[in-house]
């Protein structure tokens, strides 16, 4: 809530800043005063005395903030800051310049952007990105508006794509309206632009150019002509904001164990690199942790395939019987909601193969290096090696 035009004293500016100053100068120039407020001390012979008026407007144009131009390479420095008063007859300290001020005002340039925005670009059909502004209305006495702020009505919002911080050039897209006309969302397909696997550097740029990243309508930074402005992301600065693009496959599985008893109980497989694992049956269970790192649901229905090395030396493939570790029941589908993690239990029979065909007895008694391959769909995951031996009932 925004203080009151009148009645603004030493103290109250100070518990609302959360200041320990106690003189009007300190308070003025005071780094905790939030330079989004509409009305707040700034250099100007001007004074606060209409809630209704514009007057901050008409000082420079810029509501008493600094806002730097973007340079190549990237400074990432670049940061907002408030034009403060300087103190004399020009630019005096005046703490009637506190009334109507609040603190808790928004960037009025914010991006939205609070941290790395990550694209797999092997989820295909989910690599476009939504960035969406946030603007002040002009009409607001309480925050300050970019609609009001020297002419950026007339600019439009956008990011370049840079491959590194000292890069000099990169494509630029823009929103297709200005933000006077409401221009206030992208959209970008970062499959379709061809961005590849490296890391980019995604920077938010004002511009008075519009490009629609098209073939022909195509610009790098150096051709803006005109400078563009580093733009504010929320209450945190960041510039730029990084653009992480890899790729990876969908899921991950870990195996977490085997037993040849029971799938209840799991050994991690390093028990058994300098000591064999004895078999007592034909079957051994493996418990996998599989996650799913999409952002959206994933079904698996076609499930796994294991390639192990059995008793006899030979390399065996086949596909296990798969339960689900919570309720036991077998499991002829895998469904993961995004970010979903689950346990899976897998009766392994292959070790008892020996060139695709079952062996009932007559296991060698010998000690074989052994390992498991887990695979489905486009993933593959190996284990270290083990030590197995069978041991005859």
């Amino acid at each position: 809530m925004a203080l009151g035009k009148t009645n603004i004293s030493i103290d109250l500016v100070r518990r609302t800043l959360g200041s320990s100053k106690t003189d009007v100068g300190g308070l003025c120039l005071e780094d905790k005063v939030n330079m989004f407020s509409y009305y707040k001390p700034i250099d100007s012979q001007a004074q606060s005395t209409d809630p209704n008026t514009d007057w901050p407007a008409n000082i420079k144009q810029n509501f008493g903030i600094n806002i730097p131009e973007l340079t190549l390479p990237v400074d990432t420095a670049l940061n907002w800051t408030r034009d403060k008063p300087v103190g004399g007859r020009l630019s005096p300290y005046r703490l009637t310049d506190f009334g109507g001020y609040e603190h808790n005002a928004r960037p009025c340039l914010s991006s939205g952007c609070m941290g790395t925005v990550s694209v797999n670009m092997s989820d295909v059909g989910y690599t476009t990105r939504t960035f969406t502004f946030e603007q002040i209305p002009a009409s607001s006495k309480t925050n300050v508006s970019a609609l009001n702020m020297k002419g950026i009505q007339y600019y439009y919002w956008g990011f370049a794509l840079l491959t590194s911080l000292t890069a000099t050039e990169g494509k630029l897209i823009t929103c297709d309206k200005t933000i006077g006309e409401g221009g206030n969302s992208i959209t970008v397909d970062f499959f379709e632009i061809g961005a590849g696997t490296h890391h980019k550097y995604m920077l938010f740029v004002l511009s008075k150019k519009k490009s629609t990243w098209t073939n022909q309508d195509e610009w790098s930074i150096s051709d803006l002509e005109v400078d563009p402005l580093v733009v504010y992301h929320n209450s945190t600065f960041l510039n730029p904001v990084p653009l992480n693009i890899f790729n990876l496959t969908l899921m991950t599985v870990k195996m977490t164990g085997i037993n040849a008893d029971n799938s209840s109980v799991y050994s991690p497989f390093s028990n058994f690199t300098s000591s064999p694992l004895l078999f007592h049956g034909q079957y051994a269970y493996v418990k996998v942790t599989i996650t799913n790192i999409a952002e959206h649901q994933i079904n698996y229905t076609t499930l796994f395939d294991v390639e192990v090395v059995s008793f006899w030396g030979t390399v065996e493939k086949g596909t296990p019987l798969v339960l689900d570790a919570t309720t036991g029941e077998r499991v002829s589908m895998i469904v993961l909601a995004a970010r979903e993690s689950r346990d899976y239990v897998l009766e392994i029979e292959q070790f008892a193969w020996h060139n695709g065909e079952l062996q009932l007895d007559n296991y060698p008694t010998g000690v074989v290096n052994s390992y498991i391959k887990l695979g489905f769909g486009e993933l593959l995951d190996q284990t270290e090696t083990f030590q197995i031996k069978a041991r005859n009932i």
